[in-house]
């Protein structure tokens, strides 16, 4: 239902730690639950350039989220909303209009420098009553791999993206058909 940004004021928080950027989420999401138990949210990471840690979510069933009217609209006319009861630093809040490319938009955050600066470290918050995809893990190996995307192929992928670290890599694919189960 909602794109939300969370970033950090620099004199409350340091935003360059992501440990602290991370715990001070934690502890506000947590917070928001007790008035909300019925909110569902995805919130990832993402640092700017300089470093500094800010977070992007999706939520739906908030409405004990206090969202107050900013004045603005964004580039499509939706009003910007920020959340209240916030206080380390600034958020912005817009209606979700498209889910999948909300669902892309996140996704490109987990990235393999995120995951250089989160090593052992929590890399996306998800609420426990949010639904759960269907995941098929599959360990292939050079024409195994060639095969598998013929056979998606005709699937009509719609997504695929490949993250690698020093460890593995993995490639994330989302199918029209994997969409609809």
């Amino acid at each position: 239902d909602w794109f939300v940004t969370f970033t950090f004021d620099s004199r409350k928080v340091d935003r360059y730690n992501f440990d602290e950027c991370s715990k001070k989420l934690s502890m506000w999401l947590n917070r928001m639950r007790k008035g909300c138990p019925d909110m569902v949210y995805l919130v990832v990471p993402e640092q700017h350039k300089d470093g500094a840690f800010h977070f992007h979510g999706l939520f739906s069933d908030c409405s004990g989220l206090d969202f107050v009217y900013s004045g603005h609209t964004d580039s499509s006319g939706r009003k910007i909303y920020n959340v209240g009861s916030y206080r380390f630093g600034f958020t912005t809040v817009t209606a979700g209009s498209d889910s999948q490319k909300s669902a892309s938009y996140l996704c490109q955050y987990i990235t393999k420098d995120l995951c250089a600066v989160s090593v052992n470290r929590k890399r996306y918050w998800v609420s426990r009553n949010a639904l759960r995809p269907i995941v098929t893990d599959y360990e292939l190996e050079g024409t195994e791999e060639e095969r598998l995307f013929q056979i998606l192929s005709v699937y009509e992928a719609l997504n695929i993206k490949k993250v690698s670290s020093a460890y593995l890599d993995v490639i994330y694919i989302e199918s029209q058909s994997m969409r609809k189960t």
